[in-house]
């Protein structure tokens, strides 16, 4: 199999305006830097929405998304926030993150661009996710067909090595034994 590489980071790490990094336009610009640098995986950490002492590994689901990366500047430009909202829950680069002020400041206004989503808006957004989903699977597909071809090899060369290993011991049992045969006789 191929050797890969790649780099944990945490998607809260992201750089951000709001306090931590999202699912947005940062995150698209690492997986672009780290395909630039020949990297194969990016590792994250759980993206359920942290429970207990705001941890990742304390989710309240194991099926939800954590709204808080939730790319607010999105939201904006789909006309979903204003620019006001928007200053509204910044935080100035260097601070502390409180998280429990981040959930309490965004979920205000996540409510509010949900409320702003037309009917027609929400059903382009549902077509949009499901040939999303549809486009994930077939690549799931193809990655699993891929992983289960190069194992396959890998069986195949290991049978293959281990019939010949077989055959040679059986070929010097078979003339250690011709060899004892012979001096029987001869004696």
């Amino acid at each position: 199999m191929k050797r890969s590489a790649g780099i944990l980071l945490p998607i809260f790490s992201l750089p951000s305006e709001y306090g931590i990094g999202s699912l947005g336009a940062e995150a698209r610009a690492f997986a672009n830097f780290l395909q630039d640098a020949g990297q194969s995986w990016w590792q994250i950490l759980p993206v359920g929405p942290a429970g207990a002492g705001d941890s990742p590994y304390a989710s309240e689901s194991t099926f939800a998304g954590n709204p808080l990366f939730i790319d607010l500047d999105l939201l904006a430009k789909d006309g979903l926030l204003t620019e006001e909202e928007l200053a509204s829950v910044r935080v100035p680069a260097g601070s502390a993150i409180d998280y429990g002020a981040l959930k309490q400041n965004r979920d205000p206004l996540l409510r509010a661009a949900f409320s702003r989503v037309s009917g027609e808006a929400a059903e382009a957004a549902r077509r949009e996710m499901e040939s999303a989903r549809l486009a994930i699977d077939q690549a799931r597909k193809e990655a699993e067909l891929q992983f289960r071809n190069e194992v396959g090899k890998v069986s195949i060369d290991i049978a293959e090595k281990m019939v010949r290993t077989r055959m040679q011991n059986d070929k010097a049992q078979t003339e250690l034994v011709n060899r004892l045969l012979d001096e029987i006789e001869k004696n």
